[in-house]
């Protein structure tokens, strides 16, 4: 009987003390607050027939230049914004075109609420749709965006002209703290404990922990994800996102199909996709160029935005 007592009180506060913790979750922030502080020009949102508002950001090419528009699909737990020093030295070279994904940045949640990489890539092809973009373009993803850009061109190859993946995911199954994510996500009441360890400082962390010097992480980009994070849904879409499957075997299989040419940039240093991957593509891909980086991390274009952009230049300029 006593020890029933004790189990019973010992419950009671576990039980508070889950709902303290759950009290002190930081507060979810309105779509229409971070639209206010990022949203303002050049971004832009539209919105999609099945009712998600995406926002995307659209840059044309100067006077007499022409070239393939370039997509940009940003990583996971990023935003567009992760491609400004691209689009600084590339703007006006071409169109460009850089778009916040599912469940990430102003976009957030979506209506149909798949956040798996196929989801996604329906997302895209509804996006260059709508802006008119059916006439063939170039598409470059970083990390998680890398993986939608590679299985995008998979179900798009008369659509995509060249295809650019910066340390792209899906080449194998996810290892270290994104692999620890995924498995509580999918135990039971795991998708609590993630909500309950959220903070802005364990973000912080991780941005620098991925990044080869921690210096480039600034404060800046800090507070403008954690934010983003923030939005009302977002957190619902990324453990929606970690259930999902993200590494396929029969995707890897068919990565020979992809026969346009294809430039595959990695960092040495990388600890969240190790470029010993890159071993993938380029043994299935006759036509890759790949291009690697001493004392870079996992963010090669915001790390070495000068020699990657010349690297691109390069790659896009070939047989235009």
């Amino acid at each position: 009987m006593r020890m029933g007592i004790v189990l019973a009180v010992a419950g009671a506060a576990l039980l508070l003390a889950a709902g303290g913790l759950f009290m002190l979750r930081p507060p979810t922030i309105a779509a229409a607050v971070l639209a206010s502080r990022y949203g303002g020009p050049p971004s832009q949102f539209l919105k999609l027939a099945a009712g998600t508002v995406a926002r995307y950001q659209d840059f044309p090419a100067d006077a007499g230049q022409t070239g393939d528009a370039l997509v940009l699909l940003h990583g996971g737990a990023m935003s567009l914004e992760s491609w400004t020093p691209w689009i600084a030295r590339l703007r006006g070279t071409r169109r460009i075109v850089a778009i916040d994904l599912p469940g990430h940045g102003l976009t957030g949640a979506t209506a149909e609420n798949d956040y798996g990489v196929e989801a996604m890539a329906a997302f895209v092809r509804a996006v260059i749709d709508t802006l008119g973009l059916q006439g063939g373009v170039v598409v470059a993803g970083h990390s998680m965006g890398g993986h939608v850009a590679w299985r995008f061109a998979l179900r798009h190859a008369s659509l995509v002209r060249k295809l650019v993946l910066v340390a792209p995911g899906g080449l194998a199954a996810p290892g270290g703290p994104q692999a620890q994510a995924i498995k509580l996500a999918l135990l039971p009441g795991g998708s609590w404990v993630l909500r309950l360890a959220v903070s802005r400082a364990r973000l912080a962390e991780g941005l620098k922990r991925v990044f080869h010097d921690p210096a480039l992480v600034t404060d800046e980009m800090i507070e403008r994800n954690w934010m983003m994070s923030r939005r009302a849904g977002s957190m619902d879409a990324t453990i929606a996102r970690l259930q999902a499957p993200s590494f396929e075997p029969a995707a890897i299989a068919r990565l020979g199909e992809l026969k346009m040419p294809l430039l595959l940039l990695w960092g040495r240093d990388d600890v969240v996709f190790p470029i010993s991957l890159a071993r993938a593509i380029t043994q299935a891909v006759p036509s890759v160029h790949l291009v690697s980086y001493e004392g870079c991390g996992h963010f090669p274009h915001e790390e070495r935005p000068d020699e990657t952009t010349r690297e691109l230049r390069l790659f896009l300029q070939r047989d235009e």
